[in-house]
């Protein structure tokens, strides 16, 4: 019998910020169809419940971060390869970069040498002057260029600013 897998009451509590908008239900469907696994065997796997997965692959919600991860990984692909990522027209913000990386806001602050607090302000726009350091830390944490990391930082100064006029 399989182990039963539920959000406590933390991961319920963070869901609102770590679920992946931009999740993509037809290739988790495609994925576990290509990897030849059951719903039951991707689930097991990925240490989620079944339930879980029927709902995503619907289209019905969303995973969190955490669990796209765990996701991708059971299917030996990357997290972004479960979402939409690059497929849109212009800039994907920091926090659809960080999603598609599979991190939440604390683990991408500790990769970048920040603290959750400090990130986040990174990612809402409120810091101004983006450190290059920090700048190459996310590329490589997010697998992206330190260009798209610019153009996401920038972004959210633009609309954090727009937001206090």
């Amino acid at each position: 019998m399989l182990a039963r897998h539920t959000l406590d009451d933390s991961e319920r509590r963070m869901a609102g910020q770590n679920a992946v908008p931009n999740f993509a239900a037809d290739k988790l469907r495609r994925l576990r169809d290509a990897a030849q696994l059951t719903q039951e065997e991707l689930a097991e796997r990925a240490g989620v419940p079944r339930l879980s997965v029927v709902q995503w692959e619907r289209g019905w919600r969303v995973p969190i971060v955490s669990r796209l991860a765990a996701l991708a990984k059971a299917l030996d692909v990357s997290p972004a390869e479960l979402t939409t990522a690059g497929e849109g027209i212009g800039a994907e913000t920091l926090a659809e970069l960080r999603r598609n990386a599979g991190l939440t806001q604390t683990e991408a602050g500790a990769k970048a040498g920040l603290g959750r607090s400090s990130y986040s302000a990174l990612e809402r726009g409120e810091v101004v002057t983006l450190d290059p350091a920090v700048a190459q830390q996310l590329a490589g944490t997010f697998t992206v260029t330190v260009d798209q990391i610019r153009t996401a930082h920038a972004a959210a100064v633009a609309t954090h600013h727009s937001r206090r006029s």
